[in-house]
């Protein structure tokens, strides 16, 4: 797998990332976050991509997730993402296919905040994740076939019932459980599945920990304590996959 930067989607998409970046609609539509301080809503997430072959096979819509950075040029993407990007890239996709990773919303706050503007927020850009899907669509880098997953029940409903993404409902593959949903237990592992559960880890324990060091270097000295939790979340996304993987053929 090859992060292609320079390469032709970021080229494709370099106009729909400028306007991004240029953006003011929030700050003057949304009272709520137009009374924050600049450093307090920020501009943080472009689209993460792979793609080895001609076109992205794959999209994944999640939430954005929480912010600003403190420093996201030592910390180009949040350690949740490496998980999801493994999933894709080696449960998901067959070899060589390319996928995306796309934030709804673009800009990071404070979670509270971000909880109650949400829904304005994703409607507001809305049209930047259609433009990127169109933009790719008409440079030849999107698959005909391409599907979307979702992650997490919030994105799931953007999808499915925003009249602005209607048009993908039919691109739709499924949703996977939003990692944040960790803490609740959501990805314990049930007693009749240890067993499975061991032979998967054993199995993909190489492999994800040379991905990591490989794609997502910066967030090598996590795995030790996180390794577990990891597996854990790649076991239920893998079986949550299995209905999507023949469309995706």
């Amino acid at each position: 797998m090859e992060n292609n930067s320079p390469c032709r989607i970021c080229e494709a998409l370099k106009p729909v990332n400028t306007a991004m970046r240029e953006c003011r609609r929030c700050r003057t539509e949304i009272p709520a976050i137009g009374a924050l301080d600049e450093r307090e809503f920020v501009f943080d997430w472009l689209p993460f991509h792979w793609c080895n072959s001609e076109c992205v096979k794959l999209i994944a819509f999640t939430m954005e997730p929480a912010g600003p950075r403190a420093k996201p040029e030592s910390d180009p993407e949040p350690s949740a993402f490496r998980p999801l990007k493994y999933a894709l890239w080696g449960l998901l996709v067959r070899p060589g296919d390319g996928f995306m990773v796309t934030p709804i919303a673009k800009c990071s706050l404070k979670v509270k905040k971000a909880e109650e503007t949400r829904e304005a927020r994703w409607m507001l850009c809305s049209r930047f994740l259609r433009e990127e899907i169109g933009t790719m669509s008409e440079a030849g880098l999107l698959c005909p076939s391409f599907g979307i997953v979702t992650v997490g029940d919030q994105a799931d409903g953007f999808l499915t019932k925003a009249p602005s993404m209607m048009e993908f409902t039919s691109s739709r593959l499924g949703k996977l459980t939003h990692y944040g949903a960790y803490r609740r237990g959501a990805f314990r592992i049930a007693d009749t599945d240890r067993k499975v559960f061991t032979r998967f880890f054993e199995e993909h324990k190489p492999l994800y920990c040379a991905f990591v060091r490989e794609h997502v270097p910066w967030d090598q000295h996590k795995i030790d304590h996180e390794l577990r939790r990891d597996m854990e979340i790649l076991f239920k996304w893998n079986r949550q996959m299995d209905p999507w993987r023949e469309r995706l053929l």
